[in-house]
């Protein structure tokens, strides 16, 4: 731990609030229409029509860091309900084609505004002159949140002194924080160069700039490396957990063969196994992430057949789950498909999927097995579902009635 403190410091400046005002709380969701919603946990809501500064907070071990979400308006509050109109996401990201807010419901996130206590002492208006230089500088521009000005001064101190690892490790931080990977990815590379420490925190930055920008294998070189170079505990648990977060959406990906997706399985099982050698297993490694690891269990994302079932019952646990087979036709159209067919066996591991609200799109839930079939009422064990991954499970409770599509 002693080795990632000693280089990480520089990212604890970026979770100090520059603003007068600050709340805390959890987000609950967000809407393509660029609302966010927030409920609050501490602190009081900023009143309706206030611009505020949306930052997300989250923790690498015993450290915590910050990400710039964006800029917004408040909407409403409705007791500790806040609603946002956001108009300008500092920090997004592409999935499946399509551009969304990097974050997801149940992100802590701190909300900011009012100017800073500073702004307030006679001797400290905006008219200040600021007599820093160099690295102090671009600290001040950085947590000032004054972007451009931050890289415009980092590109002048490097071009003065090349190995200025600061100056590289900064800079890359501001590009992250605005979605330019491929130049964050640029500076923490010659920031780790440069540096005699290793760059503990620079390898940890790069490997998330690697993962979002769709290169997962280079995030677990550098998660390997971090995990080979002393760390403590509680920070080698949090990197474990982010390498399954990977694994696993390699897994769920349409760009590798069932072949490729077996050999991402088995490195993935080892990952856990690694995690649960370290971490308390009480209450995180279920069979879920054994059988979607550690498994042959293997369900192809290009369903080739389909049919139909409606839940008759579910077991407390959720994990059993008996239902009956119905005919092609049902209340969501995305079931009706061509490739539809009763034929299916016992044994079988098929996709478990749910209509969505518009009645035109299904989505998976989980990962079932056939466990036994008589006449038109099969007994299915969920053997992990869907959202599983990352040290908590996501079960679903279903209705006396609901129907669901298999597909294989």
């Amino acid at each position: 731990m002693q080795k990632l403190m000693s280089l990480i410091c520089l990212m604890l400046f970026a979770t100090v609030s520059m603003y007068a005002q600050v709340a805390k709380g959890t987000l609950s969701y967000y809407t393509k229409d660029s609302v966010l919603v927030v409920k609050l946990t501490s602190g009081t809501a900023p009143a309706k029509n206030t611009p505020v500064n949306v930052v997300k907070l989250f923790k690498f071990g015993n450290m915590e860091g910050t990400h710039g979400l964006a800029e917004a308006t408040i909407l409403s509050v409705d007791g500790s309900k806040v609603k946002m109109q956001v108009t300008r996401y500092r920090s997004t990201m592409v999935e499946n084609g399509v551009r969304r807010p990097m974050t997801k419901p149940g992100d802590q996130i701190r909300i900011e505004w009012g100017s800073g206590t500073k702004d307030k002492d006679k001797s400290s208006t905006t008219n200040t002159t600021h007599t820093d230089s160099g690295l102090d500088k671009i600290k001040r521009l950085y947590k000032e949140r004054k972007d451009f000005e931050a890289i415009e001064e980092a590109t002048k101190q490097i071009a003065k002194d090349s190995k200025c690892m600061d100056c590289y490790y900064l800079r890359g931080r501001i590009y992250q924080q605005n979605s330019r990977y491929e130049d964050a990815i640029a500076d923490y590379t010659t920031a780790i160069e440069t540096s005699a420490k290793g760059a503990a925190n620079a390898y940890f930055y790069r490997a998330e700039c690697y993962n979002w920008s769709y290169q997962p294998n280079k995030a677990i070189a550098d998660f390997d490396h971090l995990l080979g170079v002393g760390l403590g505990t509680k920070d080698n648990i949090y990197i474990h957990k982010e390498k399954l977060k990977i694994y696993d959406k390699m897994i769920d990906a349409r760009g590798y063969s069932d072949k490729e997706k077996l050999s991402i399985k088995k490195k993935a099982c080892i990952c856990l196994e690694e995690l649960q050698k370290i971490d308390d297993p009480r209450d995180l490694y279920k069979r879920d992430w054994k059988n979607k690891y550690c498994s042959d269990i293997l369900v192809t994302t290009s369903e080739k057949q389909q049919l139909n079932a409606v839940m008759l019952s579910q077991s407390e646990d959720t994990y059993t789950i008996k239902a009956t087979l119905v005919k092609e036709e049902g209340t969501c159209k995305a079931f009706g498909r061509k490739n539809y067919t009763p034929d299916i066996k016992v044994g079988t591991a098929v996709n478990l999927k749910t209509c969505r609200d518009d009645k035109a799109r299904a989505f998976a839930e989980a990962v079932v097995k056939v466990k036994s079939i008589e006449g038109t009422t099969m007994i299915l064990e969920v053997m992990y579902w869907d959202k599983s991954y990352g040290g908590k499970a996501s079960t679903k409770e279903y209705k006396v009635g609901d129907t669901f599509s298999l597909e294989w």
